[in-house]
């Protein structure tokens, strides 16, 4: 005997809707920040973006941060001195006049 589509329909939607009534039971809501549902998309997608925003947020302070400081470095045992600024630029340049051949 054929089931009319229209019925199909009915029966399919009503077994989904059970299962989802079942999945809420199951599941606290309330405790959960980010809810990942079958097939890995998130639930709640505006936390995500909120907190991708805070991130961006974030590494740009600490890039403003970094470009405001400067690191020094030596070698040969302090002859040579270099000292670059956070945003990579070479801010003071120290050569021991003795390391220096003037030949």
């Amino acid at each position: 005997m054929n089931v009319p589509v229209h019925e199909q329909n009915c029966e399919k939607k009503i077994d989904i809707k059970r299962r989802i009534t079942q999945w809420q039971r199951e599941v606290d809501f309330d405790s959960v920040d980010v809810l990942v549902l079958p097939g890995g998309m998130p639930g709640n997608m505006n936390n995500l973006m909120k907190q991708a925003q805070k991130m961006q947020r974030q590494m740009e302070e600490a890039s403003k941060e970094l470009e405001e400081k400067e690191m020094t470095a030596s070698s040969g045992g302090g002859v040579v001195e270099v000292t670059v600024s956070g945003k990579k630029e070479f801010t003071k340049i120290k050569i021991d006049p003795e390391a220096v051949d003037p030949d």
